[in-house]
């Protein structure tokens, strides 16, 4: 508390005494105060850059025609975000052409890797900067007439980059890589295979969905964040079935 200081004087019949007050001392904030209410210094909780990447399944879809362009109509792209990524991965039937495009909610997207399984399916991974809609369409152009078509979606946010820090492709039995995962992560797998009915089992990966294209194709996709970085096995392992093919795709924050 402020003192009152009173100088020592005389004072006149009817004249005011004069009072000498001080200014209150500074307050200074600790400079762990100042972070707590700026946010500075915090980690930050998406985007690039910071944080850690997630990825999440929002759909799948197949076409048992027989063309060269498939449009898959109102997909779902999950939440909103920023930041988010619409990853693909798509499957023809007729594995010699490269797939000519794709485009995801009207933009054009990024071919992160391809491959072939034997000379039956063509799968590749696609990424698209699509930060607004809940839906979109998808469109696949092969390089030529193909036999049947099927995809997989998923959105991620948290990525530093389109760009995939590792991947890598594999057509033995079973399927299975080994990959760099940045710490705080993620990663996708997007398999093919020919066989009349089954599944697979997926080691690393939290699969996504199973699903039988047509008489004799079937296609599957996983995906995992990770905390920790590092080198990582990655596995598909088909129940029976002949051709099999899968590529795999790693982002870091």
């Amino acid at each position: 508390m402020a003192k009152l200081l009173i100088p020592r004087r005389r004072f006149l019949l009817g004249a005011a005494a004069t009072l000498f007050i001080p200014a209150a001392p500074a307050i200074i904030r600790p400079a762990a105060a100042q972070l707590m209410q700026t946010g500075a210094g915090k980690k930050p909780g998406g985007g690039g850059g910071g944080g850690s990447v997630a990825i999440v399944a929002t759909d799948h879809a197949i076409d048992i025609t027989n063309a060269s362009s498939y449009t898959f109509s109102g997909r779902s792209f999950g939440t909103a975000s920023a930041d988010r990524k619409i990853i693909v991965g798509a499957v023809v039937r007729n594995g010699s052409p490269t797939f000519s495009s794709v485009t995801i909610g009207g933009v054009t997207a990024t071919s992160v890797i391809q491959a072939v399984g034997g000379t039956n399916h063509r799968v590749g991974l696609f990424i698209a900067d699509v930060p607004t809609g809940a839906t979109g369409d998808v469109v696949v152009v092969p390089g030529a007439a193909v036999v049947r078509c099927g995809i997989g979606i998923w959105a991620m946010t948290g990525a530093a980059s389109s760009t995939a820090s590792d991947t890598d492709s594999s057509t033995a039995d079973p399927i299975s890589v080994t990959l760099t995962i940045p710490a705080n992560g993620a990663a996708i797998g997007y398999c093919a295979y020919l066989q009349p009915g089954g599944s697979f089992g997926w080691t690393n990966l939290i699969e996504s969905f199973d699903e039988f294209i047509e008489n004799i194709s079937y296609h599957s996709g996983a995906c995992a964040d990770f905390t920790a970085g590092g080198n990582t096995v990655l596995t598909a392992d088909q129940d029976a079935g002949t051709d099999p093919v899968g590529i795999f795709a790693t982002w870091g924050p």
